[in-house]
């Protein structure tokens, strides 16, 4: 499996940690509060992450990120929606 698998540990994450690195793993950013010590551990916090700091290739970024510290994004079509009527409304 460790060949055909590939792992995502976000840094101060204490559960990912537990396993060790193997030749298939990157760190990521964890940008919780320092005393929030499991929040590192949560899926959509490294899904955000990834999109932050990847791209996410035009496609809306999830409420959830903005709720957690990310950078609200800006408009590219020229609509104007706003992320909070379109969080609204999911």
């Amino acid at each position: 499996i460790k060949q055909r698998s590939y792992s995502v540990i976000p840094q101060r994450d204490i559960i990912s940690h537990l396993g060790g690195e193997h030749m298939n793993s990157a760190g990521i950013k964890c940008r919780a509060g320092a005393n929030d010590f499991f929040a590192c551990h949560y899926a959509y916090r490294s899904l955000c992450e990834l999109m932050y700091t990847c791209g996410n290739v035009k496609r809306p970024v999830y409420c959830e990120c903005v709720s957690m510290g990310y950078p609200e994004p800006t408009s590219i079509d020229g609509s104007g929606t706003s992320l909070e009527f379109s969080c609204e409304v999911i």
